[in-house]
């Protein structure tokens, strides 16, 4: 037998041949396991990691939970539509990672794995969380992204105290409960691609908050202390129906990304200007007529959208990015682009087409030579 030189129990050994007769693969042993593995870890005779990677699973053993000393799980890309009651057994498990299979519930006895550090079940169509996720509060990642009827969280999550992530993408999320203002840990929230209309004034109490992803929603505005995030280093709103930015964003000094692309914007704030890590900032597709005449501070700037608003003019700090290597001010109603667009030597790409431009600046022709993709078709 093949698994007898690892001094493994006999109820595991019956479970993995078991497992080998519903695949039809024999299992094998590897060093490292992660979300698209097949095989087993064993260590000091124990089986300690399990990834059944495009099996076409369709369910597991009802005796599943006899893999007892089991502490990484990944089933990615099966079939499966239900998990063994069995599961909760598995009490030192400490990352479950189920990814694209046809799970419409969440089992119960997950509640029971107090261990578990990271629950990642996305690709499938759970439509309700139990009241006893809250357990599980050793939890540090929650990824539950595209189980597309999933529209709300039960209240016990605000006792996952210990979350770091938070990943709900591509659900049907109207709105967040105020609880998540609680989790102080949290590092990182993904609520792109859901139907929010706003985000709860307490979430600017997540001081440890890097990044927060909001893409595609139906936002009208961003929480109005958004600045308490002092931490913050990327901010992504694009795809909403955001009119204005509050004036405290001019104190997210760590912010290295901000995109507003896509939405109703007529203005923005000049504390914008206080951005001084700022390395992407993306306002394209708004309605912007006009930018701050202290823009020109943002001397990080790597890269700069501005297509498809309405802007006349640049002021004339804009020359002074000079760390610009990415910038686009196509589709706007410029009339006039000065020579001083030669001061940013570090472009290596410029947007400047469907503009009623009256001629070109001289220097464009320099830009080129320094090997500056120009689009002014």
């Amino acid at each position: 037998m093949k698994y007898d030189e690892y001094n493994i129990s006999q109820k595991e050994i019956r479970l993995l041949e078991e497992l080998e007769d519903l695949i039809g693969d024999p299992l094998p042993i590897v060093k490292n396991i992660n979300w698209d593995t097949y095989g087993i870890k064993i260590e000091n005779g124990r089986i300690t990691g399990l990834g059944l990677y495009s099996k076409n699973l369709t369910f597991l053993p009802d005796n599943f939970g006899d893999l007892v000393n089991l502490r990484e799980l990944y089933l990615t890309n099966n079939q499966l539509t239900y998990l063994p009651n069995s599961i909760g057994k598995l009490s030192k498990l400490e990352i479950l990672w189920i990814i694209d299979n046809r799970l419409i519930t969440f089992n119960e006895n997950i509640c029971d794995l107090t261990n578990l550090r990271i629950l990642w079940i996305t690709e499938c169509w759970i439509g309700n969380l139990p009241e006893c996720l809250g357990n599980l509060r050793n939890l540090r990642i929650f990824n539950f992204n595209n189980n597309k009827p999933l529209s709300s969280l039960p209240k016990s999550f605000g006792n996952l105290i210990n979350l770091e992530e938070l990943h709900l993408r591509g659900n049907k999320f109207s709105s967040l409960p105020d609880f998540i203002g609680n989790l102080h840990l949290l590092r990182k929230i993904n609520l792109q691609c859901n139907r929010i209309t706003s985000i709860p004034e307490n979430i600017c109490n997540l001081k440890n908050l890097q990044a927060l992803h909001l893409d595609v929603n139906e936002l009208t505005s961003l929480p109005k202390e958004i600045g308490n995030l002092q931490n913050l280093k990327f901010l992504d709103a694009y795809g909403n129906k955001i009119t204005f930015i509050p004036e405290s964003i001019g104190k997210l000094k760590n912010l290295i990304r901000l995109d507003l692309d896509e939405n109703l914007l007529k203005d923005i704030p000049d504390t914008l200007c206080n951005l001084i890590n700022l390395k992407d900032l993306g306002l394209s597709a708004n309605k912007l007529s006009f930018l701050p005449d202290d823009i020109g501070q943002l001397e990080q700037l790597r890269k700069l959208s501005l297509g498809l608003n309405k802007l006349f003019n640049l002021p004339e700090s804009f020359w002074n990015l000079h760390n610009l290597e990415w910038l686009s001010i196509r589709n706007n109603k410029l009339e006039l682009l000065p020579e001083e667009i030669q001061n940013l030597k570090k472009l290596h790409t410029l947007r400047i087409a469907r503009n009623p431009l009256k001629s070109h600046p001289k220097s464009l022709k320099n830009l080129r030579n320094q090997g500056c993709d120009i689009d002014i078709s």
